[in-house]
């Protein structure tokens, strides 16, 4: 005749430890995706979209200004050259968002701007 010992600290130790897992995101802080990519290798070069843009944003790409939010609004997209490139965003004189991204030959890279 065999027995099964149920041991009711051990299955309450295991919640309790499970539990905590999610104790750490606050940690690291909460993860976002700010951009995304589609590729087609069929191109010489690759695109940058613009979400959440305001329409009187000024847009620079390399230190150089290429318009405002307004032609990026509705799903317009800048053609650029493979490679790393600095996209800088500025509303009221203000940088509203700067940083680099690399676009892919073929590629779409969608920034989003809030």
């Amino acid at each position: 005749m065999s027995r099964n010992i149920v041991r009711p600290g051990l299955s309450l130790i295991g919640a309790i430890l499970l539990s905590g897992c999610g104790l750490l995101a606050p940690l690291f802080g909460p993860v976002s995706q700010t951009t995304t990519s589609n590729v087609d290798q069929n191109k010489d070069e690759g695109y940058i979209r613009f979400s959440n843009i305001g329409s009187h944003a000024e847009i620079f790409l390399d230190g150089t200004a290429i318009g405002t939010g307004d032609a990026y609004r509705s799903g317009g997209q800048l053609g650029v050259t493979p490679g790393t490139h600095e996209i800088e965003i500025r509303e009221a004189g203000m940088t509203r968002l700067k940083q680099k991204v690399f676009i892919g030959t073929g590629s779409t890279r969608t920034i989003d701007v809030r």
